[in-house]
């Protein structure tokens, strides 16, 4: 017996190439705003939103084919976005400034947690109809 569906298989997988595509523009998007003079953390902050709102799309029309009302998607997306900084704020706290850990490898793990909490909540509570 499989340990996930087909359907959830597919849906690991296109959420992950989307991520890894939105994400390369994004970085992309960031190199080409500072060579036309922009501020790093201003142009990170808005490059911020922008992959926010296009991965939201992205999940909610690509990876999970969700007919969830918008808004209430939406707010959930952003709560749980939010839930999945502070887990990824709270590790690099933890092992980097207490227990004094290289913070690449701690951002290296704490990327691959943080997905998977942001898949399941993704799939489960942001666009639960479409699962």
């Amino acid at each position: 017996m499989p340990i996930v569906s087909l359907k959830t298989l597919h849906q690991i997988i296109r959420y992950y190439l989307s991520g890894i595509l939105i994400n390369l523009l994004g970085y992309g998007a960031f190199v080409a705003l500072l060579q036309f003079g922009f501020g790093a953390k201003s142009s990170s902050a808005f490059l911020f939103c922008l992959s926010m709102l296009l991965t939201f799309i992205v999940n909610r029309a690509y990876v999970f084919k969700s007919d969830v009302a918008v808004g209430a998607s939406f707010l959930a997306y952003v709560a749980t976005s939010g839930v999945a900084l502070g887990m990824n704020l709270g590790m690099l706290f933890v092992f980097v400034d207490v227990l004094g850990k290289r913070a690449e490898l701690v951002q290296f793990f704490s990327i691959i947690v943080v997905s998977g909490f942001l898949f399941l909540t993704n799939k489960f509570l942001v666009h639960r109809a479409g699962t």
